[in-house]
C-alpha cells in the first residue's frame, strides 16, 4: 500500500486572448492511496 499527497499554487490567471476576466489565485491540494497486487491479468515486462 502507498500513498501520495502534493500541493499546486497557482497565481492569477487571465482567460485566454480576450482577457475579458482573471481568476484570483488559488491553492489546490491532492492526495491518493493506491494497493499493488502481485496478481495482474496483463502480461507483466520487467
Amino acid at each position: 500500500m502507498g500513498r501520495w499527497f502534493g500541493i499546486s499554487i497557482c497565481g492569477d490567471r487571465a482567460n485566454g486572448m480576450t482577457k475579458e476576466f482573471t481568476v484570483p489565485s488559488y491553492l489546490r491540494t491532492d492526495a491518493a492511496l493506491f494497493y499493488r497486487s502481485d496478481r495482474s491479468i496483463l502480461p507483466h515486462t520487467t
